[in-house]
């Protein structure tokens, strides 16, 4: 016999009331059990052979050193183009070799949603390149972000995988979520971490991996500022006109356009 759900009870707050089903269709969020995910990623250790599983050879263990210790480890996580809590989101775990706890090489994932008699599938997904473990992605970010990270209260809750290179690390205290940092694989040899906001807005980057959006956003903001810096050079009674450089077209042939004025006005009260 395949043990598997029997159902869902669902519990409406504002009613009190108590509904038992087995049709998961129209239940509000993922349906399948957390519990049942993990049991199926631990019994990746029994791939192998029976010395294998003896030995530790075979199979993945969570990573759960630093940050992610004590959590459960599967995160559930939403992926493109699905709507909050409906289809599109599985059980991600991020995964280290059977006895080691070095470096995450993979994640694993299980669907939250799931019809039919037999357990759900789980997938195992080797990252390329591979990221450091969730206690080294801690202490990076202590380091990186020092003003940030970590006073009072505050501290890193937890290191989650979002992409086949990518992660997120929040920060905050319990009653309060401040900051995420995002991060990509080791890129020409170092991770590239980039602090934003709760919202998602872009703060600043250690390193910015390059051609990613966190790249593209900083050399825009440079260039406006650069732009910014031109135009009020340009406008001020005196001192260095600023960097011509940085000037756009329009704004160039604005301030020849009043240039031109101004060597008229002064020819004429001459």
């Amino acid at each position: 016999m395949t043990e598997r759900p029997a159902g869902v009870a669902l519990y409406d707050g504002r009613t009190g009331k108590l509904t038992v089903t087995t049709d998961t269709s129209a239940v509000p969020g993922p349906a399948y059990p957390l519990s049942r995910a993990a049991r199926r990623r631990e019994g990746t250790a029994a791939v192998g052979s029976f010395s294998d599983w003896w030995f530790e050879r075979s199979g993945w263990d969570a990573a759960e050193d630093g940050a992610n210790e004590g959590n459960e480890s599967e995160f559930t996580l939403r992926y493109g183009g699905a709507a909050a809590g409906v289809a599109g989101s599985a059980y991600v775990t991020p995964l280290a070799p059977q006895g080691e706890a070095s470096s995450v090489v993979a994640v694993s994932r299980v669907p939250t949603r799931h019809q039919g008699g037999a357990l759900a599938p789980m997938t195992v997904h080797r990252l390329d390149p591979a990221w450091s473990s969730p206690k080294a992605l801690v202490a990076l970010v202590k380091a990186e972000y020092r003003d940030v990270c970590c006073y009072n209260d505050d501290q890193v809750f937890e290191v989650v995988p979002t992409g086949g290179s990518t992660w997120t690390a929040t920060i905050g205290s319990e009653q309060n979520i401040r900051y995420r940092v995002e991060g990509r694989g080791p890129i020409e040899g170092r991770e590239a971490t980039c602090l934003k906001a709760a919202d998602g807005a872009l703060i600043r980057c250690a390193y910015a991996a390059p051609g990613s959006p966190e790249d593209q956003e900083l050399k825009r903001r440079e260039q406006q500022k650069q732009q910014d810096e031109a135009a009020k050079g340009a406008g001020s009674g005196g001192g260095a006109p600023g960097d011509l450089k940085g000037l756009t077209d329009h704004q160039f042939a604005e301030l020849q356009r009043r240039l031109g004025d101004e060597f008229l006005l002064r020819l004429k009260s001459g």
